[in-house]
This record gives C-alpha cells, sequence and structure tokens, in this order.
C-alpha cells in the first residue's frame, strides 16, 4: 500500500525533481543520479514518509540536501542552466540576456539563490518552500526580497559597466 503510495508520488514529482537537480548540477546525468538517489532514500525511510503531509515538499528538501552535498563533495560551482520558456518575465529577452541573468542567480549566497529558484523557476508557493528549507514563510519572504534586491543591485552595476564601456 505504501510502496504504491510512494512509487505515485516519485511518478507525479519526477519533472520537479528532475529540473530542481538540472539547475544544481547543469547536466542530465548527474541530475537523473540525484532523482534516482532522491527516490532511494525516501524509499529507505518509507515509514517516515507515510507520515508526513507534504510529501512532495519533504521529496524536494531529500533532493536539494543531496544536491548540496554532492556539490561540497565535488567542490563545483553550482550551475543554473534552466528558465523556464512560458515565464512571461523573461519574455523577448535575447539568450545573452537569459544567460547573464542565469548567471546572477548562480552566483547569489544560499538561501537566497535557493529560494528564488524554487519560487520563480519551480512555481513553488511560500509555504511550500519554508517547509522545504524548514523554516518559516515569513523568513522565505524575506529571503526572497533580499535575493530580488540583490539581484537588482547586481543588475544596476551591469548597467552601469556597460555605459561606461559605450
Amino acid at each position: 500500500m505504501w510502496k504504491k503510495s510512494f512509487i505515485e508520488e516519485i511518478e507525479q514529482n519526477k519533472e520537479i525533481l528532475y529540473r530542481i537537480a538540472y539547475s544544481y548540477f547543469g547536466n542530465e546525468q548527474d541530475a537523473l543520479e540525484a532523482v534516482q538517489e532522491t527516490a532511494y532514500r525516501g524509499y529507505k525511510n518509507i515509514k517516515k514518509f507515510k507520515k508526513i503531509e507534504n510529501k512532495k515538499a519533504w521529496l524536494v528538501k531529500v533532493l536539494i540536501n543531496y544536491c548540496k552535498n554532492e556539490m561540497k563533495k565535488r567542490k563545483k560551482v553550482i550551475m543554473f542552466s534552466e528558465i523556464r520558456d512560458d515565464d512571461s518575465c523573461i519574455e523577448g529577452l535575447s539568450n545573452a540576456d537569459k544567460l547573464y541573468i542565469q548567471e546572477c542567480v548562480q552566483n547569489l549566497d544560499s538561501p537566497y539563490k535557493e529560494v528564488i529558484i524554487l519560487r520563480y523557476y519551480q512555481d513553488m508557493k511560500l509555504k511550500d518552500i519554508g517547509e522545504v528549507l524548514e523554516c518559516p514563510e515569513n523568513t522565505v519572504k524575506t529571503w526572497l526580497y533580499k535575493g530580488i534586491k540583490l539581484l537588482g543591485n547586481v543588475f544596476k552595476e551591469g548597467l552601469e559597466d556597460e555605459r561606461e564601456l559605450q
């Protein structure tokens, strides 16, 4: 019974898990391995899984923890390389602008990067992000606000640098 429920939950969320993992590793092989490891860890803790109310948030949390640990082991720069095509805020931007935005988000410190990725690129609600990151919703709002403000400062600096070059 619970095994079937667990498998269904993985099936329902495999795409979002893959996208999050891909945003960390920047390649398909590592992203698939991260999703597989998340499924394994979830299955290994199936007794805990059946008591959890928001199973999707729990799976995302397991995935993010795995990704962070792997990145520490590898000492790689976190890659953020997927921007949703349906995001109206980036419509009409050139590929260079999209890459610049990706680079800016990539260079944000944790937890700002995680909050922005989960909110704007994975469409997660603030409440769900709080569950994933194990913090109050108001803390998520603060991190989101500060992350956006930091990005705004980076964009302003970029514009000023561009003007100086002209």
